[in-house]
């Protein structure tokens, strides 16, 4: 039971993310480029051009993020390019395991009718994947090559966004510890940063421990396959 409600809350947070939902929408924006996934080689490389981008930035990340200082401004960017993260994370797990497709149809199909809803297609994939992939990790699953390509860009991209949430918490912190001690005008200008820090400390302790089970699953995962898991990468 405890499991179903990690996965169906961790759903709810990636959907999120990237779909504002709203009453009887049936279109959800997609964060793949589908010109890039015409062919296998294209896949493969798209994949790669995903996870170099993630290989670059994560070195210096956590360090970056927990150094920010004062300004709020930089965390709302961190905390934005962290739900980013996790949308394109999510997504590409779909793609993984060919159940991208399968959203993209259904999509056509609503909108065609003119009538339901793109984001309860995407959820109920989503849950199709994280069993998927919690079943690879059991049975240390052997993937052919495109697959392994997508599973290391979602393993660092999700590593990525758990990295930006971790020190996250740590800038929040900072950034309350400074609110604190303003007075008059100073402490007047930064309430409504107060309040969006308050939301954000709540909110990504949340995210963090719906995406464990996720990252478990991909690093082992990586592991049977002997992809390389960075040492930036941590469990939350």
């Amino acid at each position: 039971m405890k499991r179903i409600v990690v996965i169906i809350v961790l759903i709810g947070l990636v959907f999120g993310i990237f779909a504002k939902k709203k009453e009887d929408s049936n279109e959800l924006k997609l964060v793949l480029d589908d010109s890039k996934l015409t062919t296998e080689e294209a896949q493969i490389a798209y994949a790669k051009s995903i996870s170099g981008n993630a290989l670059s930035i994560l070195p210096n990340l956590y360090t970056s993020i927990t150094s920010m200082g004062t300004d709020f401004q930089p965390i709302i960017e961190e905390f934005n390019s962290a739900k980013e993260d996790v949308a394109y994370a999510n997504e590409i797990m779909l793609q993984a395991l060919d159940l991208r497709k399968d959203v993209l149809a259904a999509q056509a199909d609503i909108k065609a009718a003119g009538t339901g809803n793109a984001g309860n297609v995407m959820m109920e994939k989503s849950k199709q994947a994280e069993a998927a992939l919690q079943e690879m990790a059991d049975n240390k699953t052997q993937l052919n090559n495109v697959q392994k390509a997508w599973m290391e860009a979602g393993l660092l991209r999700l590593g990525t966004a758990v990295m930006r949430e971790t020190g996250l918490v740590i800038a929040i912190k900072q950034y309350a510890d400074y609110a604190k001690g303003l007075k008059g005008m100073s402490k007047a200008k930064e309430a409504k940063n107060v309040t969006s820090a308050t939301t954000m400390a709540t909110d990504i302790p949340k995210m963090l421990s719906s995406q464990g089970n996720t990252l478990k699953n991909l690093m082992a995962i990586a592991t049977a396959n002997n992809i390389e898991v960075p040492d930036t990468i941590k469990l939350p």
